[in-house]
């Protein structure tokens, strides 16, 4: 598990300087976008910034704007883009939830974002983001896992298999 400061450091790899001056800051984020995932569902997400892309998938709880205080950072560099995961946010839902959409999720937003894309994932967002990063390998430039439990629910077996 990291610290904080070792958080700070594989921050800093993403947008060195920036991240420690930058890290109160409140993001003003361009109008939300949305993106169709493979079965219909609406997924909102936000952009700033310009150059390489980089996505943000938050952990289970919470929305986008987990990523607030780090998107003037990121964006300094990136165009950084921070998803409501679905279910969460201005994201829509379905009616039986399945680990395998909120795949093919990222893989929506990944795609609108003209791959390949950079990926933070924290937590049970980490866990997605690596699953999807296997199984689209192509559309991954780098991926960073953060305080992600490697087995800490029974559905881990269906995210980390392949």
């Amino acid at each position: 598990m990291y610290d904080r400061r070792q958080f700070l450091r594989i921050l800093t790899a993403f947008a060195p300087a920036t991240v420690i001056t930058l890290l109160g800051a409140r993001s003003l984020p361009e109008k939300p976008l949305t993106v169709r995932s493979k079965d219909g569902t609406r997924i909102a997400f936000e952009c700033q910034g310009s150059g390489p892309a980089l996505l943000l998938v938050h952990g289970g709880m919470g929305d986008h704007s987990r990523w607030e205080r780090v998107l003037p950072a990121f964006s300094a560099r990136f165009r950084v883009c921070a998803m409501d995961r679905r279910g969460h946010g201005q994201s829509g839902d379905a009616q039986e939830y399945s680990f395998e959409r909120e795949f093919e999720d990222v893989a929506a937003v990944a795609d609108s974002l003209n791959p390949p894309v950079s990926v933070i994932g924290h937590s049970m967002g980490g866990k997605i983001a690596l699953r999807f990063a296997h199984d689209h390998f192509e559309k991954v430039d780098k991926l960073v896992v953060v305080d992600m439990a490697l087995r800490a629910y029974p559905a881990d077996e269906t995210i980390l298999a392949a």
